[in-house]
C-alpha cells in the first residue's frame, strides 16, 4: 500500500508541473520571441519531387495556442493547408501534397507564442521551388488605414496572376505595413489587400480593403507599388444625423459616415426657420480644420469677430488630414435666439465616393444669456468702508500741548523741523522752573541708550 500511495503520489506531482511551465526559480526570466533557427527544405532550395511537410524549427518550444490550420499561408493558394507542432516545430502541409513545377511561399503568421506567452512580432516565410527555377522578383508596397492614418498589421495580400490558370500569391504585412511577395514567377498582377480579420481568407462586410496593380517583365524585376490606403466596403451614401448650434453664426453637423477633406465640398446646405419655414440664407458650408483656419486668420480690417474669412489655400492645410464625420454651417446673417430650425444636406459624398447623401434634421437656438440685474441700493446701515491709506504720505505732527506742565509733554513725539532762517537768540533762563524739574523736559534717550 505504501507503494502505490507513493506511486500514485509521483503521478500527481508530475500531471501538476507539467500543466504550467515556469522558468526555474533563481533562473532568467524569458522575455524572448520564438526564434526561427531552420527550415526544411532550405530557403530558395530547388526540390524536384519533395513530397514532405515544411518544418519550421525554432530555438524553444511553441505552444498550441494559436496553432492552427490559419496560421500558416501557402502561395500559390490553391488549397487548404494542415498546421501541426512539434515541440520546437511547426509543420506545414497543403492538402493534396506539393504539387510539381511550381514556386511556393509559405507564410506563418505571427500568431503564435512560446510556452512563456512571448509572441512573435513579425511572420516567418519560406520560398523553394519544386521544379523551375526560382526569379529575383519582388512586389513590394505600404498598407495603412485610411481613417487612423496608421500602419496596418496583419493584412492580407494576394495577388492574382492572369491568364488561363490563374494563380494567387499570398502574404501578410508586418508590424510597420510593409508587404512583400518575393520571387513569383514574371506577369501581371492584380493586388487586393484587405484586413482578414476572422482569417477566413475573404473579404468580409465592413473590413476595410484596397487593390492595386503590379506588373513584372523580368525575372530580376521589382515592382514597388504606391502606398495603399484601406476603407471599408460602404453601399450606402452618407446621411446628416444630428445639428447642433454653436453660436449665432455657427452649426455644427454630424454625419454618419467619413468625408474626405481633400475632396472639394460640393453639398448644398439649407436652412429654415420653424413653425413658419422661413429660409434664412447660408454663407457657406465647411470642413471643421478650414472652418478653425478661418476664424484663426480674420480678414484684414475686419471689425466683426464672429464673422469667417475665406477659406485658406490647399498649402495652409495640414500636411495630413484624416477623415471627418462633422461638418460647419455658417449662415449669412446671425441667427436669432430661442428659434427652432430645420437644416438639410442635398448631394453629399461620402470618403469611398457614394454620392446622393444629405438629409434634415430639426434644431434650435440657445437661449439668450440672462441679463446682469441692476447694482442693488447701497446699504446706509453699514459702515462706511475706511478710505485707502497713502503710505507714501507722513502723518501730520500734532504739536505739543504747551499750556500743560513740562512733565507731561509728549517727549515720544519727532522733533519739529528746524526752520531755514537763523534761530533768533536764546532767551534767558526761566527762573520760574526749579532746577530739580529740569531734567524732565530734556529729550528722552533713544531705547538702549542712557
Amino acid at each position: 500500500m505504501k507503494l502505490k500511495g507513493t506511486g500514485l503520489l509521483a503521478a500527481v506531482v508530475v500531471a501538476t508541473s507539467c500543466a504550467r511551465v515556469m522558468s526555474p526559480p533563481g533562473g532568467k526570466v524569458d522575455r524572448t520571441a520564438p526564434q526561427l533557427v531552420s527550415t526544411q527544405p532550405e530557403q530558395l532550395a530547388v526540390v524536384p519531387g519533395w513530397t514532405k511537410p515544411v518544418v519550421f524549427k525554432f530555438d524553444e518550444r511553441i505552444s498550441e495556442k494559436g496553432v492552427t490550420d490559419a496560421l500558416a499561408i501557402v502561395s500559390p493558394d490553391t488549397v487548404p493547408v494542415e498546421v501541426h507542432r512539434s515541440g520546437s516545430e511547426i509543420r506545414v502541409r497543403p492538402k493534396g501534397g506539393w504539387q510539381p513545377g511550381r514556386i511556393y511561399q509559405v507564410v506563418l503568421q505571427p500568431a503564435f507564442s512560446d510556452l512563456f506567452g512571448n509572441q512573435r512580432k513579425e511572420p516567418a516565410m519560406l520560398v523553394f521551388s519544386t521544379g523551375p527555377q526560382i526569379p529575383s522578383t519582388v512586389i513590394a508596397g505600404l498598407v495603412r488605414d485610411r481613417i487612423t492614418d496608421r500602419p496596418i498589421s496583419g493584412a492580407r495580400v494576394e495577388a492574382r496572376q492572369g491568364g488561363t490558370t490563374p494563380l494567387t500569391y499570398v502574404t501578410v504585412t508586418d508590424s510597420g505595413g510593409f508587404y512583400a511577395l518575393r520571387h513569383v514567377p514574371v506577369g501581371a498582377y492584380a493586388v487586393t489587400i484587405f484586413q482578414d480579420r476572422n482569417r477566413n481568407g475573404k473579404v468580409d462586410e465592413r473590413e476595410s480593403w484596397g487593390e492595386v496593380s503590379a506588373t513584372l517583365r523580368s525575372a530580376t524585376d521589382t515592382a514597388v507599388l504606391n502606398e495603399l490606403a484601406l476603407l471599408p466596403r460602404d453601399t450606402t451614401p452618407a446621411r446628416l444625423t444630428r445639428a447642433e448650434v454653436r453660436d449665432s453664426l455657427q452649426i455644427r453637423l454630424t454625419i454618419d459616415d467619413y468625408l474626405d477633406p481633400y475632396q472639394p465640398l460640393n453639398a448644398r446646405a439649407m436652412l429654415w426657420k420653424l413653425p413658419d419655414s422661413t429660409q434664412i440664407p447660408v454663407r457657406r458650408l465647411y470642413y471643421p480644420k478650414d472652418f478653425e483656419a478661418a476664424q484663426a486668420k480674420p480678414a484684414a480690417g475686419r471689425r466683426d469677430s464672429t464673422r469667417v474669412a475665406a477659406a485658406p489655400t490647399a498649402s495652409e492645410r495640414d500636411t495630413v488630414r484624416l477623415p471627418v464625420q462633422e461638418l460647419v454651417l455658417v449662415p449669412a446673417t446671425p441667427l436669432p435666439p430661442k428659434t427652432r430650425l430645420r437644416v438639410a444636406l442635398r448631394d453629399l459624398t461620402n470618403i469611398n465616393g457614394l454620392r446622393g447623401g444629405g438629409g434634415s434634421v430639426v434644431t434650435e437656438t440657445p437661449a439668450p444669456p440672462p441679463a446682469r440685474a441692476a447694482a442693488a441700493h447701497p446699504d446706509t446701515t453699514a459702515p462706511a468702508p475706511r478710505p485707502p491709506v497713502d503710505s507714501a504720505r507722513a502723518a501730520p505732527r500734532v504739536p505739543p500741548d504747551t499750556t500743560a506742565g513740562a512733565s507731561a509733554r509728549d517727549t515720544s513725539a519727532a522733533p519739529a523741523p528746524r526752520p531755514t532762517a537763523p534761530a533768533p537768540a536764546a532767551p534767558p533762563p526761566d527762573t520760574s522752573v526749579s532746577p530739580a524739574l529740569r531734567p524732565a523736559v530734556r529729550r528722552a534717550a533713544p531705547p538702549g541708550r542712557p
